[in-house]
């Protein structure tokens, strides 16, 4: 059976500056409930209850539940991973830039709120597989492209586009590391700053040096 988690980037008609304030208010209050309940355990009704409005409102935004699951991960995705980022021009060295990615990208990526939303993707991925692949290629992937086109911009790096994909890759991922993996896994775990800190500039050296030996 089709549902729109098939389709979560699709169209949406043209609203009034009221229809997106409370489409607004509806997916903020399904990013509470879902996160709180699971998809499973969230209903409309809970739905409606923090955010005002009525079902009417509701299906028309979105078809459904699952319509409405949909928008909370396509909003995730915007938040952390494609968020527009002004000050990424200003850094023009390699390890300046390392640093602004990376940091940012860890910064968002260990937020309460996206690990909450990170496990529920993980949890309802068999149950809606599109949605899964939707989160990977417009969030992590996505997020690879940015860095690797922002690196092959740099004086001085001489490594090709594929190598410098792989590089982006692997840097974002070596952030993660360790951080990541017990956020996600361990509710009451919150990391220090002075840990993301330690690894950001461990990481950045690492990878500053192979492409600085890459000819």
């Amino acid at each position: 059976m089709s549902t729109d988690c098939e389709n979560p980037r699709k169209a949406s008609p043209r609203l009034t500056a009221r229809g997106l304030q409370r489409r607004h208010a509806l997916i903020e209050a399904a990013t509470r409930t879902f996160i709180e309940h699971g998809f499973e355990g969230a209903t409309l009704d809970m739905i409606i209850d923090l955010a005002g409005g009525s079902r009417g409102t509701l299906y028309s935004s979105f078809g459904g539940k699952e319509g409405l699951f949909a928008a909370v991960i396509e909003r995730m995705i915007e938040e952390i991973f494609v968020a527009p980022d002004p000050g990424s021009a200003a850094h023009d060295s390699l390890e300046r830039v390392l640093e602004h990615y990376g940091r940012r990208f860890l910064h968002g990526l260990l937020a309460p709120r996206s690990i909450g939303l990170y496990r529920l993707i993980v949890a309802e991925a068999p149950r809606f597989p599109q949605i899964g692949e939707h989160f990977y290629t417009l969030g992590p992937e996505r997020s690879y492209q940015l860095l690797a086109e922002r690196l092959g911009q740099l004086h001085g790096i001489q490594a090709d586009r594929q190598t410098l994909s792989l590089v982006a890759c692997q840097f974002l991922e070596m952030l993660k590391a360790d951080l990541f993996l017990k956020a996600v896994s361990m509710p009451a775990y919150t990391p220090a700053s002075e840990d993301i800190e330690q690894r950001l500039q461990l990481s950045v050296k690492i990878i500053a040096h192979y492409l600085q030996a890459t000819p």
